[in-house]
């Protein structure tokens, strides 16, 4: 579809900066607010919307109905005026402050300008914008249902002239059928959305985890998922018509909780329990019910759906969790924000001297927990770790507190109080825990064990000293460290600086704690990831650090984790190559290095030919293994500062990051380049017992250049030489140039023209027949023809390929289906009784809902699915997804006829195990088969062989008699091409007779 022109005014002012005005010329404001009203027009979906037939009638019918040249709904966005549709008027949008629709949208009746020219001048400019050199103007605003305005029906004429009142009734009338429209669209869009849902809610229902039940009135389970079947162990006719506690519960389930579903049946109403259940196998699992009321479009109660999600893990996690607690020494408390006591473990009822359960409940700034700092002083209220967590909503550092106990001890704590936070982010309660440090031999011991089963490792070092000590259960990992301050010579030299400059920043104060990663040697001589943490354990009276403590914690496996993750993330998984986010983060690199050495490189792309079909052939794997050996050889064929990069598929991409001073020099570099992968690619490769050649199309460019292009530009530039290349000659080299653009752009016109032809149903089926050796018609090929109104007839074998690699094939093919089938009925209306031959791209037979489409098309026709004869090419034959497709429509009754036969890569064992009924033999054999052995000798192969399967035959492009005496000779059942008729019109074919002479 052309471009339509667009209304640009380089001096426009921001739209705030020119106030809206109405009928009266005074400035008005939105009836509602700005953000709102896009809002609304946003999720209307109509802004920059393809043409609309019923809108378009309706700017025609407006236009026609008031007798003016020019007719438009304008559609008010925030910054311009865009045309829904329109009539007689060149452009597309205008700006909004120029806007005679955003004026119209406004007014509360019809809005009209008799002649603009006895406007002010600054009102003109306000108004002339959508139709220039308009003299009259008149429109009326439209609104959504909820009264949001959304933009203007518009009319205008180049005279003066003043609309009557019937006029204006008409006008106003006529908006509303436009609103009508924009409500029908909207519903259009609503159906759509909820369809989908549906879909996916339906989806997920089945292959869901969790349990879904729906039960009637009475709880008597109607329908239960899969899920239902895979937790009890029930199959679903078990419980259907009963409850599902009938088989699940048993007496040690909680009877509070059967008793709460009970009643929320009888009262419908929902519900939520944790209960235990029982599977058929015995096993017992816990289920959390959620129970929810059913009712229909008119409120009637219809049942109950019960969600039922198994948390048997999380009950378990947590009783461990609470056995932990349980067993915990250290105190834990769960505080609220008033500081009473929510839950307390029995180790902080011990430390705090109270008795088993008395804890919870009581608050913690009573009077008897008074609280001292460190040096026995009353801590102030603002002071306490819990308050502390309150007032900055962050953990407290560990510190030590003192208490006096509910026996009346004095007890210290290393305590240390973190916030728990809400789904809204706030903190809703405090959780303290603490250690009895009062006996420092039972802390120390526990320190040990802990670090211990932590497989932590602690150290110390003394600055002045330069000594270190590291605790037992590591040192034997890497032998002793105390060896003067030789620490260092250990750790990796890369990692070096960054951990020294942490330990200076810690001495100097700069941070309370030490935090470092760095590679260290290990006895054996590897190198491995440690995690130190340290602070400073003890000060001299002057200030100075006399003992630095902290604690290793061995990360290697976390930090190979994240470099394989690196790695990934920037390399293609097949083959080990630079993917295309790397080769674009290099590509900036050498272009800016070129810039500033005044040098050149070039981008090499390549698609390599024909690599789909060993994939279809053969299978991935041989694919994937003829891929990987391919790049392998390229890369020896390259530099070692060239990056060979995949972009997917079987694309690649050469980064030349120098290759001269001169465009010249470059060219002939990157050119020399090309040829030696060609070189290397024509080396046959040998992947278990076969042998492949294979070819590449490829596009280059050089960089940098005078204007500019940015690393995207250059990759698309490559590709569009190599797009060029592959167009010109399967294995050629093209440069770009820029006139390349205008060959891409006409093969995208072509697409869009496409695109057109099938909405507006302009592919045609002409039909061509085949015939046996008594001049019988015996079968007949449906074609696709395409008569454009202004490219005339497009050849299949320029918008075919067009089709296949833009996905329109997908439409193009459902439409050919559906005629196909009214052509068959046709036929058979008509009395002739042969099966229609109809064409299935490869992508078109495995899109997921081929199968559905094609037979609801042959049942609403009327016809037997004997009656279509599918043809598929050669490489559907290597799939097999597409192998299970060709039996299940096997059974319904298609039939099947493989296209091209023998120009493929197929293994003959498909056509014994698949359902063929049809083998064509491509106009390729039979152009030479009579001047030609080897085509000769192929062609009787075929023959022979769909002979030896029980597989008829039919040759295509049969053009002169002496082929076709030669293929009835070989046996062939049916021939096909100009010698008998040519692809026509359906009338045209019934119009003719239906047999000829016998082939002499």
């Amino acid at each position: 579809m052309p471009q339509r022109p667009r209304l640009d005014i380089a001096d426009a002012r921001p739209p705030q900066a020119l106030a809206l005005v109405g009928s009266t010329g005074a400035p008005r404001r939105p009836s509602v607010e700005e953000s709102f009203r896009l809002r609304t027009l946003e999720s209307l979906a109509l802004r920059d919307t393809a043409s609309d037939p019923a809108f378009d009638d309706l700017t025609a019918l407006t236009a026609d109905a008031l007798g003016l040249p020019m007719a438009w709904i304008g559609l008010v966005d925030a910054h311009r005026v865009w045309w829904k549709s329109q009539h007689g008027v060149p452009l597309c949008e205008a700006a909004r402050e120029h806007s005679f629709s955003a004026n119209a949208m406004l007014d509360d009746g019809v809005l009209e300008y008799s002649d603009v020219s006895t406007l002010p001048l600054a009102r003109r400019l306000m108004v002339d914008g959508e139709a220039p050199g308009s003299r009259f103007l008149a429109g009326v605003a439209l609104r959504h249902v909820d009264g949001t305005r959304l933009g203007a029906l518009c009319v205008a004429d180049h005279e003066p002239r003043q609309l009557d009142e019937r006029q204006r009734r008409v006008l106003a009338r006529l908006a509303r059928q436009a609103e009508r429209l924009i409500e029908l669209h909207a519903a259009r869009l609503a159906q759509t959305k909820a369809s989908s849902e549906f879909r996916h809610l339906a989806l997920a229902v089945r292959h869901t985890d969790n349990v879904v039940v729906i039960a009637d009135a009475q709880g008597l389970a109607t329908w239960v998922n899969p899920a239902f079947e895979r937790v009890t162990g029930y199959r679903a006719e078990d419980v259907i018509g009963h409850t599902p506690g009938h088989l699940l519960q048993f007496p040690g389930s909680s009877e509070l909780a059967r008793a709460e579903l009970r009643e929320a049946v009888r009262s419908r109403q929902p519900c939520q329990v944790q209960i235990l259940n029982r599977a058929k196998s015995g096993r017992t699992y816990w289920m959390n019910v959620d129970l929810q009321p059913l009712y229909g479009d008119r409120g009637e109660f219809e049942g109950f759906v019960s969600v039922e999600t198994d948390i048997t893990g999380l009950i378990r996690q947590r009783e461990h969790a609470r056995a932990l607690l349980d067993v915990l020494p250290v105190g834990v408390l769960l505080q609220s924000r008033q500081a009473e006591i929510l839950d307390a473990n029995p180790a902080a009822h011990e430390i705090l001297g109270m008795a088993r359960g008395t804890l919870p409940g009581r608050n913690t700034r009573a009077v008897h927990w008074l609280t001292v700092d460190e040096n026995d002083q009353p801590l102030p209220d603002d002071q306490r770790p819990l308050a502390q967590v309150l007032a900055t909503g962050e953990a407290t550092e560990p510190r030590r507190i003192g208490i006096r106990n509910g026996m009346g001890e004095q007890r210290w704590l290393d305590l240390r109080c973190v916030p728990l936070r809400g789904p809204d982010g706030e903190v809703e309660a405090a959780l303290t825990c603490f250690n009895d440090i009062t006996a420092a031999v039972r802390t120390d011991g526990m320190l040990k064990t802990a670090m211990g089963a932590a497989d932590l490792g602690s150290w110390t070092w003394e600055p002045e000293e330069d000594r270190w000590w590291v605790s037992p259960n590591w040192s034997e990992r890497f032998g002793p460290l105390q060896n003067n301050g030789r620490w260092l010579e250990r750790v990796h030299g890369d990692d070096i600086p960054q951990a020294q400059a942490a330990m200076f920043a810690l001495l100097r104060g700069e941070q309370a704690t030490y935090r470092a990663e760095f590679r260290l040697r290990m006895g054996d001589g590897q190198w491995r990831w440690l995690l130190s943490y340290a602070a400073v354990a003890e000060r001299s009276v002057h200030g100075r650090v006399l003992r630095v403590s902290g604690v290793l914690m061995d990360i290697d496996e976390r930090r190979r984790a994240e470099e394989r993750l690196r790695v990934a993330a920037t390399t293609d998984a097949l083959t080990g190559l630079p993917n295309r986010s790397l080769l674009a983060d290099r590509l900036g690199q050498a272009q800016a290095s070129c810039q500033r050495r005044r040098r050149l490189g070039a981008l090499i792309y390549l698609d390599l030919d024909h690599f789909k079909r060993i994939n279809d052939s053969h299978g991935h794997a041989a694919g994937d293994a003829l891929l990987c050996e391919l790049t392998r050889r390229l890369r020896e064929a390259l530099r070692i500062e060239d990056t060979l990069a995949r972009m997917g598929g079987d694309e690649l991409m050469v980064l030349l990051p120098d290759v001269g001073a001169s465009a010249t020099e470059a060219e002939a570099a990157a050119r020399e380049v090309a040829r030696k992968l060609r070189a290397t690619l024509e080396v046959p490769v040998q992947v278990g017992a076969l042998e492949y050649r294979v070819g590449a199309s490829i596009g280059i460019t050089v960089f940098p250049r005078e204007d500019s292009p940015t690393v995207e530009d250059l990759i698309r530039e490559a590709d569009t030489a190599m797009y060029v290349a592959k167009q010109a000659e399967r294995g050629s080299v093209r440069l770009y140039e820029s006139t390349m653009r205008e060959h891409v752009a006409s093969r995208v016109a072509l697409e869009r023209a496409l695109r057109l032809a099938i909405e507006q149903d302009q592919i045609r089926l002409h039909l061509q027949g085949q015939w046996t050796a008594d001049g019988q018609m015996a079968g007949i090929e449906a074609l696709a023809r395409w008569q454009d109104p202004e490219l005339g007839a497009v050849s299949p074998v320029d918008f075919i390929p067009v089709a296949e690699e833009s996905g329109l094939i997908l439409p193009l093919g459902r439409r050919v289906v559906e005629q196909a089938c009214a052509t068959a009925r046709r036929l058979h209306d008509e009395g002739i009784l042969v099966p229609l031959s109809v064409n299935v791209s490869p992508r078109q037979f495995t899109d997921p809902g081929f199968v559905a489409h094609l037979l609801q098309s042959v049942r609403d026709q009327g016809i037997a699915p004997s009656d279509l004869q599918l043809e598929l090419t050669e490489g559907i034959l290597a799939d097999d997804a597409s192998e299970r497709l060709m039996n299940r429509l096997a059974d319904e009754g298609f039939r099947f006829s493989i296209d091209d036969f023998g120009t493929g890569w197929s293994n003959l064992m498909y056509l014994k195990r698949l359902p063929v009924h049809e083998l064509k033999i491509d106009r390729a054999f039979v152009r030479d088969v009579v001047d030609d052995a080897d085509d000769a000798a192929l062609v009787q192969a075929i023959i022979g062989i769909a002979s030896r399967f029980g597989i008829q035959t039919v040759a295509e492009g049969v053009e002169t008699p002496a082929q076709a005496r030669f293929l009835l000779d070989a046996g062939c059942d049916r021939l096909q091409g100009w010698l008998f008729d040519r692809a026509r019109p359906l009338a045209d074919l019934l119009a003719a007779p239906r047999s000829q002479p016998a082939v002499a």
